[in-house]
């Protein structure tokens, strides 16, 4: 199916699928590491030693363009809110609109 497509929406929905799962993969990553690490600290030394490490990791210099990359794939949902679906970003559009949202923070 997606041969058939004219090859700038080919390239489009390539790149949008792209950002899709690298932007989930790194949403696995940090619930992955929120559950090995900050969830399983006993005391307030253990929970802020947990979150320092991911600070620390998640911050670093080599991680920039991931943080960036992943700036882009939340930006482009915005004003599209087809995407912000398939991102799960819904709270994300409704609230860059000004609208109240229930749940839990994004």
């Amino acid at each position: 199916m997606l041969a058939s497509f004219h090859p700038t929406k080919r390239l489009l929905v390539e790149t949008a699928a792209t950002q899709f799962y690298r932007y989930s993969k790194w949403i696995d990553v940090s619930i992955d590491f929120l559950t090995a690490y900050v969830a399983k600290a006993r005391t307030q030394d253990e929970l802020r030693n947990a979150l320092r490490i991911l600070t620390e990791q998640t911050q670093a210099d080599v991680r920039k363009d991931a943080r960036a990359e992943r700036a882009q794939a939340l930006a482009a949902c915005f004003d599209n809110p087809r995407m912000a679906k398939q991102m799960g970003a819904e709270r994300i559009h409704h609230e860059y609109r000004g609208e109240h949202v229930h749940g839990p923070a994004f």
